[in-house]
């Protein structure tokens, strides 16, 4: 019986400890899904700084996976330079600690955590050690929170309220803020200049005091009325002030509120000092009042006297003036008598009623009637009245000259440059389109007369941006005022010049007595830039692009329905030509011909087409051999690229590639070539076994090597594909290897770990040396085609050829020779121990199914090699 009681009792035990490794198993499951579906950041760091644990919240703001943060230095890879210091600080001062006791606190601090992309967060921590049995520090356990917007809010907040208050400080008009019972919580300084008190006398004091007894008590119930609704009151009282005058105020009080939702328990600051009321308003608290003062003593005296004076012309300030119905001037008020003093004797032909005998008919059918005359540089606005009782017709007038001008000011920003003074873009045109009609008018009336010609001069400065990164944009506007000096200096009266917008310009020429004429000018605004702009502390010598198009052309795509150039079109051209002469030289112009267009045309479709050729995978890979002189065999291939396009058929890389390098889309072409060669490359390897393996040839272009993921996408793709890397070889032009040699080298060098080969294409067509490439690291010269075709039969033009062998072999670099296509080539190449060959002798650039087959067969030219 002992023994069955002791077996159930054991029994119960192993039953009680099942279920609480079930219940800590539970525990620790919710609490892996807390952390794991937190939008708060989790890291478990080792003591040793290397990182164990980051949950997906955290990954996911760092832009990391989990296999690409664990094991990594913590300190390095996620802490700026400038924060590693103090967060290191950590560490040290958790070893430090004897025990778990003194730790048992958690350590709150805040840092700059780098993403992968460069950005920084800033974190709100708090850390916590754990530590071993024996008593040692094992592990950190970090947990915090994303503040970098809470702490771009708070900066905001504070400069909007600083700016707040600046603006504020700058009114003349007094302004406060006060609470419901009157308090004032803020007065500015225009507020205490009314008054004549300091702050300290009116902030916490009952604004109540300051207003007069008979409108004291309204005050509250009009603060009272004051809500979401009614958010905005006025008041006016008569303020006796403390030397006797009487000052009218008017007093605009507006209600302040906020949405509820950030009070309490908001990150945004609450205003000091100020009581929340809760409003009848659902969700809004009342913060306080703000009131805008302003003196209207004028305002109130000048109505009381109008009121008064209404029917008092002799006191009107503006000029009155009564005539009978024949023109006779029966009545001046003072004013008119002061600023019309003849008007009298000169009666209607005065300008002040000019035109009035003639509307005197529609006036008195209408009653009255408005108008505007001009006196001198004075405009007036006159109302007419007829007065049937007393049959007259008076007029009143008001002085409009501010407004006038005004309007002036904006009609002239509407068509002139407000920098240089010259028309603008849209005068310009307007202009351009009447020397267009002018030119339809001459031809209709007089066709057998010369054409009347027309030039339009395109004018852009040459790197003018470098001027205002330079010196300044102040002095890139004074350039330009200079520049539009200079260029009035060359041209006639009857020409127009404008600037189009920042450094172009435009000149029409009109009745041209032949084409030249327009060249003439352009050489005359050429030579004006041989002197350079003078300004305070230095002197810029500029160069100009100049494109000239006429209004002939012979290209009958470009008339409109009505057999002329447009405006738009002749602009257009000179546009066009302008670009043709910057890609021609610095400092010239070009004169517009049919074909620049077309070019233009045709380069606009060749991107359109590029840009679908990518979506539709019309990019095809060509596969040329690349040969063993010794022994014919075939070593690898060079992946060239070719557009099977679906109208042109195929298209060279010369018509392509520069508009996709111009364009951007060369990257992603460049990486699906890759891609493409390395997968075909590693079929050919599994079906073609040999030793040593298939090697394929890759031109890595010069965007490419600016990317600053080009290594992870290398990387990328031969693990996608499975090929090895000793397999791939990455061609680099010699030009790219001699323009940015740092960072080329420090690019080299990390594909060379990865066992990358390298590769020197068109080598002996740049500026480089064989002592200067000793410092890359280099596996493969290939000889420039041009050097390999000047081989004859007796081997004439071997020294070039036979240097470069002879170094790169004292390097330990291979070398192929480009561009063989006869067989006389090939026994000198040999003979100077030239190891491979490429080009139309072998076989020309073919796709892979040929490719497949030469590599099946071994096909090559008959004869020895």
């Amino acid at each position: 019986m002992k023994l069955m009681a002791t077996a159930v009792r054991l029994s119960k035990l192993l039953t009680k400890r099942q279920q609480s490794w079930e219940q800590l198993r539970q525990e620790r499951d919710i609490v892996k899904t807390l952390i794991e579906t937190s939008s708060a950041f989790f890291a478990v760091v080792a003591a040793d700084g290397k990182t164990l644990m980051m949950n997906q919240g955290f990954l996911d703001a760092l832009g990391y996976t989990f296999n690409e943060v664990v094991e990594s230095d913590y300190l390095s890879t996620f802490i700026g330079e400038a924060d590693r210091k103090k967060f290191s600080s950590t560490f040290v001062q958790m070893r430090n600690q004897a025990s778990e006791e003194e730790a048992r606190s958690p350590i709150l601090n805040q840092s700059w955590v780098l993403t992968k992309d460069g950005r920084k967060l800033l974190v709100e921590w708090r850390s916590q050690p754990v530590f071993k049995k024996n008593g040692g520090l094992n592990l950190f356990c970090y947990a915090g929170i994303d503040i970098t917007q809470h702490r771009q809010l708070k900066e905001d907040l504070q400069h909007n309220k600083q700016r707040y208050c600046a603006i504020v400080e700058e009114q003349t008009e007094p302004i406060c803020r006060f609470l419901s019972d009157g308090t004032l919580t803020f007065v500015n300084n225009a507020y205490c200049r009314y008054f004549n008190k300091t702050r300290d006398q009116l902030i916490g004091h009952s604004f109540f005091t300051l207003i007069p007894a008979e409108y004291r008590d309204k005050l509250p119930h009009h603060i009272a009325n004051l809500s979401l609704k009614n958010p905005v009151a006025t008041r006016e009282y008569r303020l006796i002030m403390s030397n006797g005058d009487i000052r009218w105020q008017q007093w605009t009080d507006r209600i302040i509120f906020e949405e509820s939702a950030h009070y309490p328990g908001s990150h945004s600051l609450q205003p000091t000092s100020l009581a929340l009321t809760k409003t009848g308003e659902e969700n809004s608290y009342l913060l306080e009042f703000q009131s805008v003062g302003r003196d209207i003593t004028e305002r109130r005296f000048a109505e009381q006297e109008t009121a008064r004076l209404a029917s008092f012309p002799l006191l009107n300030p503006n000029p009155v003036v009564e005539t009978d119905l024949e023109g006779n001037v029966k009545y001046l008020n003072p004013e008119a008598m002061q600023i019309l003093p003849n008007l009298q004797e000169t009666g209607f032909e005065h300008p002040f009623l000019a035109g009035v005998l003639s509307m005197a008919k529609i006036l008195q059918q209408e009653g009255s009637l408005r108008r505007e005359v001009k006196i001198g540089k004075v405009y007036y606005e006159q109302v007419l009245h007829y007065l049937p009782e007393i049959q007259c017709f008076r007029i009143y007038a008001f002085d409009i000259t501010e407004r006038k001008q005004a309007e002036e000011q904006l009609i002239y920003n509407a068509f002139y440059d407000q920098l240089t003074g010259l028309a603008n873009r849209a005068l310009f045109m307007d202009r351009l389109k009447q020397a267009v009609q002018r030119v339809k008018q001459s031809s209709r009336s007089h066709p057998q007369n010369p054409p009347y010609l027309l030039a339009v001069l395109f004018l852009d400065l040459n790197r003018f941006k470098l001027v205002n990164d330079s010196l300044g944009n102040q002095v890139g506007d004074q350039l330009l005022q200079h520049f539009a000096s200079r260029l009035q200096r060359c041209l006639s009266s009857t020409d127009t010049l404008a600037r189009l917008g920042g450094d172009e310009f435009a000149i029409l020429l009109e009745g041209i007595q032949d084409l030249s004429a327009a060249n003439r000018v352009a050489d005359a605004i050429q030579t004006t830039l041989n002197l350079p702009f003078r300004f305070e502390e230095s002197e810029v010598f500029m160069t100009l692009s100049i494109g000239i198009a006429f209004s002939t052309t012979s290209d009958h795509h470009q008339l409109g329905d009505d057999g002329f150039l447009q405006p738009e079109d002749l602009l257009r051209n000179a546009s066009i030509a302008m670009y043709r002469a910057k890609a021609q030289g610095k400092s010239c112009y070009e004169v517009f011909d049919s074909t620049m267009h077309r070019r233009i045309v045709d380069r606009l479709q060749l991107e359109t087409d590029l840009r679908r050729a990518v979506e539709r995978q019309e990019f095809q890979v060509y596969y040329q051999p690349i040969v063993s002189l010794a022994s014919g065999r075939i070593k690898g291939f060079e992946a060239l690229l070719r557009w099977q396009h679906p109208h042109r058929g195929l298209v060279s890389p010369n018509e392509f590639i520069p508009t996709a390098e111009e364009t951007g889309l060369i990257t992603l072409i460049d990486w699906q070539t890759l891609r493409e060669a390395c997968s075909q490359m590693k079929a050919w390897q599994e079906e073609f076994r040999g030793s040593p393996p298939l090697t394929i040839n890759v031109n890595l272009s010069c965007k490419q090597f600016t990317q600053p993921n080009v290594l992870e996408q290398i990387d990328q793709i031969l693990k996608e594909t499975r090929l090895a890397a000793s397999s791939l070889k990455l061609e680099i032009t010699e030009s790219e290897v001699m323009e940015n040699p740092d960072l080329v080298r420090a690019l080299l060098l990390q594909l060379k770990e990865r066992k990358i080969n390298l590769c020197i294409d068109d080598f002996g067509t740049g500026y480089s040396s064989l002592s200067r490439l000793q410092h890359f690291p280099v596996n493969t010269l290939k000889i420039d085609r041009s050097f390999v075709s000047r081989i004859g039969s007796l081997g004439e033009n071997l020294e070039i050829i036979q240097t470069i062998v002879k170094l790169a072999r004292a390097l330990s670099m291979d070398v192929v020779a480009e561009g063989i296509e006869l067989s006389e080539q090939i026994s000198p190449l040999i003979a100077m121990q030239c190891q491979y060959g490429q080009g139309y002798f072998f076989s020309r650039p073919v796709d892979k199914d040929a490719a497949r087959l030469l590599l099946k067969t071994q096909l090559l030219p008959e004869g020895k090699i």
